[in-house]
């Protein structure tokens, strides 16, 4: 093979077209690292209705009957005239809870008991004073009762008689007190309502809201 020899004016001219064969590929920059997202907040879960409740006073409608009202012992007696001196081991014919004392003087069937003479009955438990102040308490019966709040006497409507009230005062503070109402029945109509009024609210019946049976 016989070589030419190449002018240095020739040989600059083809070293510059063998640039056009160099790989014009464009260099691109790596993306930039994707920067951290925001946290996601997760939203605070609802309260737990149980927990809300436990904490919520509740109603007079929705207190549950087993833990309201007062618990009534019946005691069936001979000829009652006053009330009977019970012996300390005395057990009553039967025992029931009353939702509140609010019974019309009937002739038959009081308190749905089948009893309608010639008993006694006392209604035994605690009351929940919500406010410090005066109370008033009434008693309407055929025929005696009496009330008594912390040991103390508040009403006295003993007697033979028909449906009759008596009332009695007495200063309390905000808590929880033992309380006691008797009933004797002697002939004719029966009946028993307890009601309450404290300063600057009107008189009503004893709800059993704020009783509780013993």
């Amino acid at each position: 093979m016989r070589f030419h020899k190449l002018t240095p004016c020739l040989l600059v001219i083809i070293l510059a077209g063998c640039t056009d064969n160099v790989d014009r590929t464009e260099t691109v920059d790596p993306a930039p690292a994707p920067t951290h997202a925001a946290p996601v907040t997760t939203p605070a879960s609802a309260p737990d209705p149980a927990a809300v409740a436990s904490d919520s006073v509740l109603a007079p409608d929705s207190v549950p009957a087993a833990t309201s009202g007062l618990t009534a012992e019946f005691y069936v007696l001979v000829d009652p005239v006053d009330f009977p001196i019970l012996a300390a081991d005395a057990k009553p014919d039967f025992t029931k809870v009353s939702q509140g004392v609010n019974y019309d003087a009937v002739d038959d069937n009081f308190a749905d008991t089948g009893l309608w003479t010639d008993f006694y009955v006392r209604w035994t438990g605690t009351i929940t004073i919500a406010k410090e102040g005066k109370y008033t308490f009434f008693t309407e019966s055929d025929d005696g009762s009496r009330l008594s709040i912390d040991g103390k006497q508040v009403v006295d409507n003993s007697g033979l008689h028909a449906m009759e009230e008596q009332f009695g005062e007495i200063e309390l503070k905000a808590g929880e007190y033992p309380i006691k109402l008797e009933l004797f029945q002697a002939a004719g109509g029966v009946g028993c309502k307890m009601s309450w009024q404290v300063e600057g609210a009107e008189k009503a019946i004893v709800p059993a809201s704020v009783l509780k049976p013993k």
